[in-house]
């Protein structure tokens, strides 16, 4: 999610009130960030997914009886499961992707009742209220939804089954329910497409199938309008598919693409321009692939790349100083390793997951006093430690986790050079609730937080 840089003055105060007192002392070696763990709802892990410009982080974490809520933090505080637990909607699981400066949270959840999963926002601050935060459908058959961007308007984009079964971007009027006569995005010119970003102006950023849905390509849309073929498909780098992830207010669009080697990277566009393989490929921190999740107002990007060994860690691009593993810019002495970053607001804090004691946690990285250049430690080589990588799992990917899928989760992941863009129709709401529930009762998607 993308915020407003005038909105930063306050969160600047909560930052150097509450931010330090969770951090390292400053001193002549402090490293870039201080690390916050933001603990859990009393399960065993945590994903957070986004952030605002208070430091509020949201996303999932399974409680003490290990079904599946989404949390919305305090400014610059951990997990506290007395307050933050956003509870569910009838009893099942559910997801939370992001926030917004009001401290309005979407995502998704599954009704008991129905088999359907729906999507969600919630009022400012407040859990989930059946009443008020459904989001409803675009009219499909199995009346099923997931949401995952939201504005400072409450305009939320998602994905949803509409009248003939596929599976649609949209895009709300601000604070409204899904308007099956406005508010489907279209498609690129295939049969399915979702959307995962939304920026102030309502320009809208995910993927779609093209033509024979033989490839997935990433669009952009005009603000507030619907997917325009012949203006807003923005390319790749090379390959038959891409994914965008999230959008700035410059237009400034990341996530990833096949390059023509069939190798996955993470990109960023240059405002309002489609993808340039000349210039726009991230690169890796040594191995093969990277994908890009998050960018702020300043064209920060974060997500996560292999390294030379294989594994993958969170990473920070700046103009300056290129990608950089974000496990040399905190201490060492921490715990962390950081494995996937999936936000960072404008204040440059960024949220994402990590091990820590042998668990998956959220962390909560907040820039100390010194520049980017000012730090010159190397984190040892044995913090190289491998993180599980079992996290192939299914969510497109995205995460190849599970964010968003990008991933639609409900999306079947057809036969791609990369399944993790590949679109497909739905098959079934019965299949959906089935991979949420198996995911609800063990560790999800493990290595996938963790891409």
């Amino acid at each position: 999610m993308t915020t407003k840089l005038c909105q930063l003055g306050l969160a600047l105060t909560a930052i150097s009130t509450v931010g330090l007192a969770t951090s390292q002392p400053v001193t002549a070696a402090t490293f870039r960030f201080s690390v916050l763990d933001l603990g859990t709802l009393g399960g065993g892990y945590s994903i957070p997914r986004g952030i605002n410009n208070l430091g509020q982080v949201v996303g999932d974490s399974p409680i003490s009886t290990g079904a599946i809520h989404g949390f919305r933090t305090q400014p610059n505080q951990p997990i506290n499961p007395a307050t933050d637990d956003l509870g569910t909607l009838s009893g099942g699981f559910g997801e939370t992707w992001d926030i917004n400066e009001a401290g309005q949270v979407v995502g998704h959840f599954n009704d008991t009742s129905t088999g359907a999963i729906h999507g969600f926002r919630t009022q400012p601050n407040q859990p989930i209220n059946r009443s008020t935060d459904d989001l409803g459908d675009l009219g499909g058959p199995f009346g099923s939804s997931e949401a995952f961007g939201i504005n400072n308007l409450g305009q939320v984009v998602g994905g949803s089954q509409n009248s003939t079964g596929q599976f649609h971007a949209f895009r709300t009027q601000p604070n409204q329910p899904i308007n099956p006569a406005t508010d489907d995005l279209g498609t690129l010119g295939g049969s399915s497409s979702a959307a995962y970003g939304i920026n102030e102006a309502g320009q809208v950023v995910g993927r779609s199938g093209t033509g024979t849905d033989s490839q997935s390509h990433a669009f952009r849309t005009q603000p507030n309008q619907p997917i325009n073929p012949a203006t807003d498909d923005l390319g790749t780098l090379g390959g038959d598919d891409s994914l965008a992830r999230d959008i700035n207010e410059a237009g400034q669009v990341v996530g990833f693409s096949q390059t023509s080697s069939g190798a996955i990277r993470a990109f960023r566009t240059q405002p309002n321009q489609p993808i340039n393989p000349a210039t726009d490929d991230l690169g890796t921190l040594g191995g093969d692939s990277s994908r890009a999740r998050g960018i702020n107002n300043l064209g920060q990007v974060v997500g996560s790349s292999q390294t030379s060994s294989g594994a993958f860690r969170a990473f920070l691009y700046e103009d300056l100083n290129g990608m950089q593993d974000l496990n040399d810019l905190i201490d060492p002495s921490s715990g962390f390793l950081l494995g996937n970053a999936f936000g960072i607001n404008d204040l440059g804090q960024i949220t994402g997951v990590g091990t820590i004691d042998n668990a998956r946690h959220g962390f909560l990285l907040t820039p100390t006093a010194l520049e980017p250049d000012d730090e010159e430690q190397d984190m040892p080589d044995d913090e190289e430690q491998e993180v599980p990588d079992d996290d192939e799992q299914e969510v497109p990917d995205d995460e190849e986790q599970d964010v968003p899928d990008d991933d639609i989760q409900s999306v079947p992941e057809p036969a791609s050079t990369l399944g993790i863009l590949a679109i497909g129709g739905v098959v079934g709401g019965g299949r959906l609730l089935r991979q949420r529930r198996q995911r609800s009762k063990a560790e999800p998607d493990k290595g996938a937080a963790l891409k």
